[in-house]
């Protein structure tokens, strides 16, 4: 048993002219893509993180509704806590 993975592990499965071209395969592969990444970040326009922000929280400035400051005092009909 003990004998039979040595000689396992010391003779491989894959000759090694096709573990080579795997490899260069698998490069190519890689350099295709990542030259496909570049043309199309190139080609579509980043926007400013102004422009994601507003596209991530479209309110962004306003206060929703159930924000609103409540202040302290009276407002015009003599009542305490006017919303703002």
């Amino acid at each position: 048993m003990f004998l039979s993975l040595v000689v396992a592990w010391i003779i491989p499965d894959v000759p090694r002219s096709l573990r080579d071209q795997l490899k260069k395969e698998n490069m190519m592969l890689m350099e295709f893509l990542v030259d496909h990444d570049r043309q199309a970040r190139a080609r579509s326009p980043r926007p400013s993180p102004a422009e994601l922000r507003q596209q991530l929280h479209p309110s962004h400035g306003q206060r929703p509704r159930h924000c609103q400051v409540i202040r302290a005092g009276r407002g015009a009909g003599g009542t305490r806590g006017v919303s703002e």
